[in-house]
This record gives structure tokens, sequence and C-alpha cells, in this order.
């Protein structure tokens, strides 16, 4: 199927507010969220820092936190990634 889109990469590097597609978070972006959320930021301003969609970030965060603690838990979030 053609791409309806040939110049959206193009326009998207150009635009600074664009979201960066990329398809798996880094270990050095879920040392970050970790951090921020230490800082009690929200997970709109975490994806803002880390030029993210906020459902992915939602996303991330739900998959990664203890069921008991509610806490992110970037460690896990890491070996679980390295496993894959």
């Amino acid at each position: 199927m053609k791409n309806p889109f040939p110049f959206g990469s193009v326009i998207a590097s150009l635009c600074p507010h664009s979201k960066v597609h990329m398809k798996h978070i880094t270990s050095e972006e879920r040392h970050t969220i970790a951090h921020l959320l230490g800082q009690n930021k929200s997970p709109a301003q975490i994806a803002r820092e880390l030029n993210r969609s906020k459902s992915t970030i939602t996303r991330e965060i739900k998959r990664n936190c203890g069921q008991r603690s509610f806490e992110y838990r970037h460690k896990l979030a890491i070996r679980r990634h390295l496993s894959e």
C-alpha cells in the first residue's frame, strides 16, 4: 500500500514540536520517567519532556508499576525490555 503522506517524515523532522515515532522506550528514557515521577510530574509533563505521546508514557507507567506499591519500577522495565 502506498503511503498517502509521502512527506510526513520530512515534515516531522522539520517541526521541533512533532512527536518522534520510535518503537521502544530507551533505558535512558525509563530512568528519566522514574526521576520525573519522583518529582511528582504528571504523565503529560513527562511526555512533553521526552517528546513522546502522553499515552505512550501512561502505558509505560502502568506496565511497570508494582501491584502493591504503585511505584514505577524502571529497573524491572529495563530487564523486561532486554529479555525481549
